[in-house]
């Protein structure tokens, strides 16, 4: 994937709590420069296990 910008862990934890509290997944994939598919596919992995 050419010009994705990946997150350290912390980041993607980071992510993933703003996301279960609310937060626009667009505005989560502006704040840390990364595309909205990008932003699911972090919180897919999250949704599967709990």
């Amino acid at each position: 994937m050419i010009g994705t910008a990946a997150l350290t862990t912390e980041q993607a934890q980071q992510l993933r709590e703003r996301a279960t509290a609310g937060a626009k997944k667009s505005a989560l994939a502006r704040e840390f420069g990364i595309s909205r598919e990008t932003v699911y596919s972090h919180l897919r992995p999250a949704a599967a296990t709990g």
